[in-house]
């Protein structure tokens, strides 16, 4: 989303049309790059998917 709420991008899983892993339980963004992670769940069990981000991840401030 950007400043004003507006959504400028999404990321959508494989199998979300057959209905599998619609639950997104996590999302993570590798500090320093655009490598994004999702953990989803579903009825085919767990998954972790990446994707490239528009923008680079910040670094925690628990890493500084």
């Amino acid at each position: 989303m950007n400043k004003a709420g507006i959504r400028v991008a999404q990321v959508l899983v494989p199998g979300r049309d057959e209905g599998k892993h619609l639950m997104t339980t996590n999302i993570a963004f590798k500090p320093g790059t655009n490598e994004g992670f999702i953990t989803v769940a579903g009825t085919e069990g767990g998954w972790i998917f990446t994707f490239h981000g528009l923008a680079k991840g910040l670094k925690l401030y628990s890493h500084q």
